[in-house]
């Protein structure tokens, strides 16, 4: 207890210290202060939604994402930014022009002061002037490096590249960690929080000192200029590289810092970071296996890449970059199996904003630069190009197609440096997510990860893929078609009987239709023509396929309506599917059939609200579909005998039922849009 006594008052003392610097600017809160104001009303909205939507599924995934490198995988909760494909980076739901127009700006400036940036990030609120300039001037004040670290810079030699020189000095701070201490004397978890956030300012401080140090090292005369704190941290930064007398270079440090900050959590540099966290390693730690991914060459060096071939270009056209030449180049560039570097983005489908940000902010200080003007004209030629070339989902610029074009114009030209910049903006973005996850408790994270023998076998011999095949990729055969396009039209038939609309959907133009091959697509078309109608949705349900290869049957339904849903619920394709596999014991299945539940003294089904002792076998747990359904959902059911009855190869007069005893199936009714679960006696709640 000791130990915590003096951790805790290390931590009092540089508090008292940085409120009194707060106190002489504002009386409003310090940010410390605000987000231990907004942290109990976080927590317990976390609470609820995982208690109301603890079990919803939100998403699923295929092989080719575990091969891909999990894109597109839902799994990370990132609360600072979100990417929109087709919008482009949101910062606490602001865009790019909306922070640059809302965050406050040094006196005469027009772009936001990172610093603000960070508050956001963290509490989600726009930071008042006063409240800026009390947090830059608490920053100035931690900003002194240990002698440690400073002989450690000193000491490393030049031909040691500035990243890695960089991560060495961030881990070397470990030393400072006051998380690390409280945590070795014991302190509540509930604490945790509290302790990171004073390692991060901390860290968040000596960054810029710790980065200049390196480049007037490596590429100056090793002398740098001392903190001043009555400015802001970029224009500290800018000084203590050796650029702080150009006012325009100030201001790009500013909008640079800004838009590298914060790219979602999947990235490689958010996402090491939040894991290495996650194991509760300090902000120190955790940043520094941040930045050695940030140092790989598919991450943080493309904008050197990308300033290497325009020069290439430039060579090689002589000065002629006509949009002919810049066509013919990139053509040649395509064809000789290269990519065209600065273009293309793993989410992004349009321009990248940061892009246009730096595009504009070019427009206006450099309209005659003539690297400015290569990049511009490759902007008007590059897409449509790429287009006609057919390999990329995205043929528009990203970030790094422009950020290293600003810095060579202001004469930054040490190209091996430009990822530390990227390292020091970075650490706004993922420092507020270190502080929030500790405050919220989150756990150490650790995905199922499988062999590929061991994916091999869950596809092929146990029918898996049927689970993650969506309904337009599953065909019918004729004769399913037919039965199930009779079964709709009986169904329609009932449905007119409460509502003459429903007699729009004919079953002669569903059988044989070349539109209509998968159960999804039938279900649009009904949905169409009821919808056309007017009338509301009755009970329908699709079923399919069999594998004949290993005397299994796995079944996918479709889950169209109950009565009470609308026709706006009906599109948004609530389905149903039985998960089938084979081959595998039940502590296997469980890996992806979790919704048989071992409490211990029972197992229980909540698809069919069925308890089972602990002796029931786990087939038998799995397989039971005999409860009774309720009153509203009885017309899902005979739809879906009768379906069953009319299916090659299922027993008739019985609810389809594997032909290989270990096959367990269980029912899980899902609607893709809002993620919902419902058990199949509550049909109705599935809108």
């Amino acid at each position: 207890m000791s130990a915590l006594r003096t951790v805790t008052r290390t931590a009092s003392r540089k508090s008292t210290l940085y409120n009194a610097v707060r106190a002489y600017s504002t009386k409003e809160s310090t940010l410390k202060e605000r987000f231990a104001e907004l942290l109990p009303e976080k927590q317990a909205q976390v609470k609820e939604l995982k208690a109301k939507y603890g079990k919803t599924v939100i998403g699923e995934v295929l092989l080719e994402q575990a091969y891909g490198g999990m894109r597109g995988i839902k799994g990370l909760v990132w609360e600072g930014s979100v990417l929109d494909p087709l919008e482009g980076i949101r910062f606490r739901g602001r865009t790019i022009p909306d922070i640059q127009k809302e965050l406050p700006k040094a006196e005469g400036g027009e772009q936001p002061l990172p610093e603000a940036l960070f508050w956001l990030l963290l509490t989600g609120e726009v930071p008042t002037a006063a409240q800026t300039k009390a947090f830059s001037e608490e920053l100035a004040a931690r900003s002194k490096l240990p002698k440690h670290v400073e002989e450690i810079i000193d000491r490393s030699p030049a031909t040691l590249h500035p990243m890695a020189q960089f991560s060495i000095a961030v881990t070397a701070l470990e030393s400072e960690s006051q998380f690390a201490k409280a945590y070795a004397a014991g302190v509540n978890k509930k604490e945790y929080w509290k302790y990171t956030y004073e390692d991060s300012i901390e860290l968040l401080a000596k960054l810029p000192v710790i980065a200049a140090r390196i480049y007037r090292n490596v590429f100056k005369d090793g002398k740098i200029a001392a903190v001043d704190t009555s400015l802001d941290y970029s224009a500290n930064f800018a000084n203590m590289l050796g650029y702080g007398s150009n006012p325009e270079f100030l201001e790009l440090m500013r909008l640079y810092l800004s838009i590298h900050s914060d790219h979602e959590g999947g990235n490689v540099s958010a996402h090491t970071t939040h894991l290495v966290g996650s194991a509760l390693s300090s902000p120190f730690l955790s940043l520094a296996a941040g930045l050695n991914g940030l140092a790989g060459p598919l991450h943080g060096r493309a904008n050197q890449e990308v300033l290497e071939w325009l020069k290439a270009m430039q060579s090689e056209l002589k000065g002629d970059i006509s949009k002919e030449n810049i066509e013919k180049y990139l053509w040649n560039t395509l064809n000789s199996g290269r990519v065209v570097p600065g273009y293309g983005h793993a989410v992004l489908r349009k321009t990248d904003p940061r892009y246009t940000a730096q595009r504009e902010f070019a427009l206006k200080h450099m309209p005659d630069y003539d690297l400015f003007k290569l990049v511009s004209n490759i902007y008007e030629v590059a897409p449509k190009v790429l287009t006609e070339h057919g390999k990329t989902k995205n043929p528009w610029p990203n970030v790094d197609s422009h950020s290293g074009v600003l810095l060579q114009y202001y004469g930054f030209t040490e190209e091996s440096f430009y990822t530390v910049l990227f390292g020091v903006s970075r650490a706004f973005g993922v420092l507020p997510q270190l502080i929030i996850d500790r405050g919220l408790g989150m756990p150490i994270e650790r995905p199922k990860s499988f062999s590929t023998e061991k994916y091999k076998q869950l596809v092929e011999t146990s029918n898996y893929n049927s689970d993650t095949q969506t309904p337009s990729q599953m065909s019918l055969n004729p004769q399913q078609q037919t039965s199930l396009a009779s079964l709709l039209a009986s169904a329609a038939s009932q449905q007119a009987q409460q509502n003459p609309a429903g007699q729009n959907l004919q079953a002669a133009s569903l059988v044989g239709n070349p539109n209509m091959q998968s159960p999804s697509q039938i279900y649009n078309h009904m949905a169409s023509n009821l919808a056309a109608s007017g009338a509301s949705a009755g009970n329908y349900t699709a079923l399919s396929t069999s594998n004949s290869s290993t005397g299994s049957s796995t079944y996918q339904s479709l889950l169209l309506s109950s009565p009470q849903t609308s026709v706006a619920s009906l599109y948004s394709t609530q389905r149903a599917r039985f998960m089938s596999s084979k081959g595998f014991d039940f502590e296997d299945d469980m890996e992806f059939c979790p919704e048989i539940v071992h409490t211990g003294k029972s197992k229980f089904n909540p698809y069919t609200s069925q308890t089972f002792s602990p002796n029931t076998s786990p087939e038998a747990a799995a397989h039971a579909q005999t409860s009774p359904l309720s009153p509203g959902t009885q017309g899902v059911q005979s739809l879906y005998s009768r379906f069953a009855q009319a299916t090659p190869g299922t027993p008739s007069g019985s609810s389809p039922r594997p032909s290989t005893p270990r096959t367990k199936k269980v029912l899980e009714i899902v609607n893709p849009h809002t993620g919902m679960k419902i058990s199949q006696g509550n049909v109705s709640a599935v809108k």
